[in-house]
């Protein structure tokens, strides 16, 4: 299984950048028409820790055009807005809660950890052991990381990863990411 969770700053990224939240949930989740049921896409809101949670095997009614991921993120924009504490399903297969950033990277034992960084290693050149049957993978919308992120990612001894040389937008990144995945079968 793949996580992929996404960390935005504030839940104004959800009205100010809708179309390329809706490219990254898209890139997330599907397989060019076809959703991908071997990944679980998580958005991590930091301020107020808010955690949307995709999972493609119990969605219904989507398209991979950005209108129908743009419907299902502005009901979670007014959840969030509305300062929600319970939580709520958005959506067949939506649901936002509040959560802490360490509940948003909640995964499985033996699951590969990585983060992508501006400095991290080329993902194409990390060997992949047979050993791990889950991969997390995570990712900030501008690159940056807090503080405590960063303290989390080495104790829990995460590899930072590059998807691109080159720099590219964040749903090109989940895209870069999940077709090297899908390359080496993982």
């Amino acid at each position: 299984m793949r996580y992929i969770v996404l960390v935005v700053d504030n839940i104004g990224f959800f009205i100010d950048r809708t179309s390329v939240l809706s490219r990254c949930v898209s890139a997330a989740i599907f397989l060019s028409h076809n959703l991908r049921g071997d990944v679980i896409f998580r958005i991590f809101v930091r301020d107020g820790e808010y955690l949307i949670t995709f999972k493609p095997t119990s969605l219904r009614n989507v398209r991979a055009d950005e209108q129908s991921m743009g419907g299902i993120l502005k009901k979670a924009y007014k959840a969030m807005a509305r300062s929600i504490v319970k939580t709520k399903k958005i959506h067949h297969g939506v649901v936002l809660a509040r959560r802490s950033f360490i509940a948003a990277l909640k995964r499985p034992p033996e699951t590969l950890l990585l983060y992508e960084a501006s400095n991290g290693k080329d993902l194409r050149n990390i060997k992949l052991s047979g050993k791990y049957n889950n991969i997390l993978y995570v990712l900030s919308s501008n690159l940056k990381y807090t503080s405590f992120e960063v303290e989390y990612f080495i104790s829990h001894d995460f590899i930072p990863i590059s998807v691109s040389v080159s720099p590219v937008s964040i749903d090109a990144r989940i895209v870069l990411f999940n077709n090297e995945m899908d390359r080496r079968g993982i």
